[in-house]
């Protein structure tokens, strides 16, 4: 595209346009003028190269051409416009690339840093696995109980764990008891849980992605007795 460009403008010519009311081509040079915008053509600023685009980008046909003159005076290079212009064309094209990176990091920006789990009375969970952007900061676990039966009967939690160490919890929340939501407190382990709901009820845990350690396998799981061993899923970081 930009070969293709440069050689139509190696042969570059005048053309007047409707916004030009003085024009004259002599083979040199090109005298043009402007009705309302020949004020600043001296200063060789946007006033100038406005002009650029208006007269020399419609592919004009004089082979001659070597210089394009206001009636200021001021004589520009038909090679200097060139550059202008293939200049102008590459920075068109790096902002088209800069658009294209943002589209391609638009899933990034858009990463779901929240997920919701239903716990139901036949001890199950509507997920086997937990996805966590890496691209969180936070991520946010929301626990509900679809069930009907009283948090004393059936209560639920979700507990998040390195995977080698939940039998541990599992049996530090047993001995820790309701009252302590099934979690032995402070527990270094437990990267996060929710408390201990009842059918109808819903709780959530919100905890630091950088908590969770690259390479290390990690659990989600119930810790109320007996419901660990078919209310679990993985923690994928990703």
């Amino acid at each position: 595209m930009l070969t293709q460009e440069m050689a139509r403008l190696n042969t570059v010519a005048c053309r007047a346009e409707p916004t030009i009311d003085a024009f004259r081509s002599d083979g040199n040079a090109c005298s043009f003028g402007f009705a309302d915008t020949d004020r600043d053509a001296a200063d060789g600023g946007d006033a100038f190269r406005g002009r650029v685009r208006r007269l020399v980008r419609p592919a004009l046909r004089n082979p001659n051409l070597t210089h394009i003159k206001g009636r200021s005076g001021r004589r520009r290079s038909v090679c200097i416009v060139a550059r202008y212009l293939i200049w102008r064309s590459l920075m068109k094209l790096r902002i088209f690339a800069l658009l294209l990176l943002g589209l391609a990091a638009a899933p990034t920006w858009a990463a779901t840093c929240s997920t919701t789990v239903t716990g139901n009375d036949a001890l199950r969970f509507n997920k086997s696995t937990i996805t966590v952007p890496k691209a969180c900061t936070t991520f946010t676990v929301t626990l509900k109980n679809v069930g009907s039966m009283p948090r004393s009967v059936m209560g639920h939690n979700v507990v998040i764990a390195p995977t080698a160490d939940e039998q541990a919890v599992v049996n530090d929340g047993a001995t820790a008891g309701i009252d302590h939501d099934y979690v032995k407190p402070n527990d270094a382990d437990v990267v996060a849980y929710t408390k201990l709901i009842g059918g109808g009820e819903e709780a959530s845990t919100t905890f630091k992605v950088s908590a969770l350690k690259p390479g290390v396998p990690y659990a989600f799981f119930c810790t109320c007795p007996g419901h660990a061993s078919l209310m679990n899923g993985a923690i994928e970081l990703k």
